[in-house]
């Protein structure tokens, strides 16, 4: 874990890749309640998102 005071996150880009999925669909999975709503950091609002939310999604199969 990257941070043991908290979740290990993973940029929204990297999660797409893991997924298979364009970023655009995580947006979307998050809007639909697929995925928990991302982490906003840095003064753009970058996407991140929980490691263990993107390890559930691969393991219930959503990316399908």
């Amino acid at each position: 874990m990257l941070n043991p005071s908290g979740p290990e996150l993973i940029r929204a880009s990297a999660a797409a890749r893991l997924l298979g999925k364009h970023v655009n669909t995580l947006k979307h999975w998050s809007d639909q309640g697929i995925l928990p709503e991302p982490i906003r950091l840095g003064p753009r609002g970058d996407r991140h998102y929980r490691a263990e939310d993107i390890e559930a999604v691969l393991r219930d199969g959503a990316s399908e």
